[in-house]
């Protein structure tokens, strides 16, 4: 194909006038059939004259044509309708793609590297040979930007391997392949260990991710031999421990994607991966694993946590940089050393400096956290709530450390540090108003806090814990400084379980939590809101807060207008659960605001965009309200008359939000729904107008969802058969049926839940359906007799027909015998028998064919006038198999109860106990 008429193509792509620009779409939609398209792509991409727009668009044209058309070649297949590379093309873009890349600038290069992570996907390294050999020559040169493009092929190609189990045969080619590179790229990263450029941190870096792709599964044997790890080992440590040369941004926000410190933070990973990982061994482990679980532990942990050390310490005293990712992963690493023996012994003499200086300020509030709290309150508590950045955040990294550190060494270190923690308490207490330390206090009680558990477990604390929080905790809910006033309702509902000697402590801090739920800071309403969820657990708490009810629910529906978030549903949820005998007056209110607030946030989702934090939460805090709503309903399910008016606001909420936009909430939606139609006294008229949308949505969208429409749909046919059978709902119901039970292979888990909705429709309309059993029958039958190939939904289909027996034997038999059935289904059926094991399949069975016996013995078929003898013997096992099930079920109750008399009471405190202070512990 001629390249000059791709470059004509691609330029009026990017024509204003609309006709021309369709001219070249369909142009180029056309070419993508001819022999020699990707090619000429390519060809165009690595020709220097070509403007970068274009070469840009014939790069993403290219990666979407290998992202469609890229799968295995097979001789003889033709272009046709299908748009699979010819093989010639295939080794032509393989053999020129990585040279292309190399050659490319950075804009390019994304969309190259996409396009060998499509092809990698399928060929290599097997049908790809020249990658590697290619790669490691560009490497070798001493061009920068030629190494820079070899090491980003290299990386996307080995990516595809991420995911491939340790113990699969799967890894094989890799590790082939990790003999090759793994000399090559250490031989350069040795070379630049000493390099203090850019270039050098930017190669380094991707050296970097190679190497933690290559063993983030698993160990690669080859490391392991020879003097591979140890090289490897030094030049990460070195990484990680060299200072940080000059030049890096003035901005601290800039800082992180720095090229150095995105080195460091990646070498860093290396290491925390392993110990995190790799030194506790487990019995699914491979034996190259373990073995360097062993290597790891003897010759390189304590070393490594030293380095780690001189890491953190750039954070004492409000010293220099380290970005949170790096600094996360350093404790992370410190924290994994507790855990051993080894390394706990060389890591305890710095543990005093470590806590005081490293990680009890970083549990501290930050000036950053300050300022945002004052300037952008909602994005202060999404950072908050975010658990990507919770996940990355120092402070979660420190208080994991200071939990592990009391789950695995015990008393030993909860007691220096419990009273370092006291000490500063004393000190705030102590020191005028304008000097006290408010972010000291803050990190004081989220170290109480956090060791909650364990504090509870140990007697010592135990009986100090109330006057702790007389003393130090509950004076903050009056504090001036917001965050302190949120960190105490936090710390209160970590401990709602305390016994208190003074009620009267209890009582105040409950009266002080709901007060702070109309504070002037948001961020403290938003936390004394969440705390009540905790504090509610309490049967007490529930007691005191009863008469305060209404206010309740009001500042929990301000909060809920204000932000987002779906705890703020969920604790909204626990209080209906909690209360639940109490909602009767405040039902309407708190359905009406409940529906409203539904639609208002998944109204959110069309207009989403990719980079907007609020996508995540609030299609959570919309699928809250749904629960919380349905949490309601189960409250209030002994009072049908509440139902009716709930009815008015919920239906049409349903029957609006019933679409492919919500589908998210759609098991929800149903679920309500089945609430509503099972508890009401009656099925409204206003009812039947969901019937049509739950069918609408099966038929265009939702097939996968039929176990959840189900429920409703039952409740319609068993509550008001006449208007089921009389309107278009038998219909509908019977077209499902048709269309799942009816399609040969078809999902066997959703064709027996549409043969539960028949079995209803037998079940509720008798004599009333006579018009659907011919075809029902049909359906059934064929995929009785054609691929029923799960034991349960065989089981299913013989019910199914039994059900119709017990309707209407008569008809049934005619029709089966008209069909010339007979013989199939009950060879099956009887053949079937001693597969039934549930009593209700039993009973079901029994009816069944005991039906036939309705009709007169000169009306049956020959075969079953002959088989009747052993219709008879069935119904006799079947009978004695039922009453065996009965008889065994209240046996066990029996002993049931007689053994629940005799059973002591559980502890249901919940506390941790210590592990032994056993220093050399591994």
């Amino acid at each position: 194909m001629d390249p000059q008429l791709l470059i004509a193509a691609l330029e009026h792509t990017y024509n204003p006038l609309p006709e021309q620009r369709k001219n070249a779409e369909v142009f180029l939609k056309q070419a993508e059939r001819q022999p020699g398209y990707s090619v000429a792509l390519l060809q165009i991409i690595a020709t220097p004259t070509v403007p970068l727009h274009i070469s840009q668009a014939s790069s993403i044209t290219l990666k979407n044509l290998t992202r469609n058309s890229w799968r295995p070649y097979k001789h003889g297949d033709s272009i046709g309708d299908q748009l699979d590379l010819l093989e010639t093309d295939r080794d032509q873009v393989k053999l020129h793609l990585l040279d292309t890349l190399v050659k490319s600038p950075p804009l390019i290069r994304n969309q190259l590297a996409a396009s060998i992570a499509c092809i990698a996907k399928h060929d290599f390294p097997e049908q790809w040979e020249s990658f590697v050999p290619k790669a490691l020559e560009f490497l070798g040169s001493q061009d920068p930007s030629f190494m820079h493009g070899a090491l980003i092929g290299l990386f996307t190609a080995v990516r595809r391997f991420k995911f491939t189990p340790s113990e699969s045969k799967g890894r094989d080619p890799l590790y082939k392949v990790i003999e090759k590179i793994f000399p090559p790229l250490l031989t350069v990263f040795k070379a630049l260990s000493s390099n203090e450029s850019e270039q050098s941190a930017n190669i380094q870096y991707l050296i970097c991710k190679i190497f933690s792709l290559c063993t983030h599964a698993s160990i690669p044997p080859f490391l392991l031999e020879g003097t591979a790890l140890e090289e490897w080992m030094q030049g990460i440590v070195h990484l990680v421990a060299k200072p940080i040369p000059a030049g890096q941004p003035a901005s601290e926000e800039d800082r992180p994607d720095w090229c150095w410190w995105k080195a460091k933070k990646w070498a860093n990973r290396i290491l925390e991966r392993f110990v995190r990982r790799y030194c506790k061994v487990k019995k699914a482990d491979t034996k190259t694993n373990k073995r360097f679980s062993k290597i790891f532990l003897d010759r390189y942990a304590v070393s490594i946590m030293e380095a780690e050390l001189t890491v953190v310490s750039t954070k004492r005293s409000g010293g220099g940089y380290l970005p949170d990712k790096m600094f996360q992963s350093s404790i992370c690493y410190l924290r994994m050393c507790l855990r051993y023996g080894k390394t706990y012994l060389s890591l305890k003499p710095h543990m005093d400096t470590l806590l005081r200086d490293i990680i009890f300020p970083t549990l501290c509030l930050t000036q950053n956290d300050f300022t945002l709290w004052n300037d952008d309150p909602h994005e202060y508590l999404r950072k908050e709530f975010d658990s990507v950045q919770e996940y990355y955040n120092p402070r979660t990294e420190a208080i994991n450390f200071i939990t592990d550190m009391v789950q695995f060494r015990g008393r030993s270190m909860l007691h220096p540090f419990m009273n370092f923690i006291v000490s500063l308490l004393n000190t705030y207490n102590a020191a005028p108003v304008e000097a006290k330390n408010y972010r000291e206090k803050d990190g004081c009680l989220n170290a109480i806090g956090s060791l909650g558990p364990w504090l509870k477990g140990a007697p010592e604390y135990m009986s100090n814990l109330e006057m702790m929080l007389v003393t130090h905790v509950f004076p903050e809910f009056r504090c001036p400084v917001g965050f302190l006033r949120a960190r105490a309702c936090w710390i209160f509902s970590q401990f709602f379980s305390l016994d208190y000697k003074q009620p009267a402590n209890y009582e105040a801090a409950i009266h002080a939590v709901l007060h702070l739920m109309g504070d002037s800071d948001m961020p403290v309403r938003v936390q004394a809101g969440l705390s009540l969820k905790f504090v509610l657990l309490a049967d007490k708490a529930r007691e005191v807060v009863r008469p305060l009810l209404p206010q309740v629910l009001e500042a929990i529906f301000k909060l809920m207008s204000e932000i987002d978030n779906d705890d703020l549903v969920a604790t909204l949820e626990h209080i209906i659960d909690k209360y639940e005998e109490d909602m009767e007056p405040y039902a309407l209110g708190l359905t009406s605001r409940l529906s409203e607030t539904f639609i208002r946030l998944s109204a959110i989702i069309p207009n989403q965009s990719e980079d907007d934090p609020d996508d995540e939460i609030s299609p959570a805090a919309a699928l809250e309200c749904l629960v919380a709503t349905r949490s309601l309903l189960r409250g209030l399910r002994n009072k049908p008359h509440i139902y009716r008016q709930l009815e008015t606001i919920l239906i049409p909420m349903i029957c609006q939000c019933i679409t492919a936009d919500h589908i998210e909430y759609l098991d929800e939606l149903l679920k309500i729904l089945t609430f509503l139609t099972f508890y009401a006294t009656e099925i409204t008229p206003n009812m039947w107008n969901a019937f049509p949308k739950i069918y609408e949505a099966f038929d265009q969208w939702a097939l996968d969802y039929i176990p959840e429409m189900v429920p409703p749909i039952d409740n319609f046919i068993s509550k008001a058969p006449s208007v089921f059978i009389t309107g278009p709902y038998l219909e509908m119901t019977f077209n499902m049926f048709r269309r799942v039970v009816g399609e040969k292979g078809g999902d066997e888990v959703n064709a027996g839940e549409a043969v539960n909705i028949m079995e209803s429709i037998l079940h509720n309309c008798p004599g009333m359906v006579d018009k659907i059993i011919p075809e029902m029958l049909d359906v059934a039958v064929f995929r009785l007799t054609n691929s029923c190939e799960d034991k349960e939904f065989k089981i299913m289909l013989i019910e199914l027909i039994a059900n119709s027996l017990f309707y209407n034997a008569e008809m049934t038999i005619q029709h089966l015998e008209a069909r010339q059935y007979t013989g199939a289904v009950f060879g099956i059926w009887l053949a079937t028998i001693p597969k039934f094991k549930r009593d209700y399949d039993l009973k079901l069975i029994v009816l069944g064919l005991s039906s036939i016996f309705n009709v007169k013995y000169t009306s049956l078929p020959p075969m079953i006038q002959q088989g009747a003898p052993q219709i008879m013997n069935a119904l006799v096992t079947l009978l004695t198999k039922s009453e065996k099930i009965r008889q065994d079920r209240e046996l066990n109750k029996l002993d049931k109860e007689a053994g629940t008399k005799d059973e002591p009471s559980e502890d249901q405190g919940g506390d941790i106990t210590f592990a032994d202070d056993d220093d050399d512990d591994d």
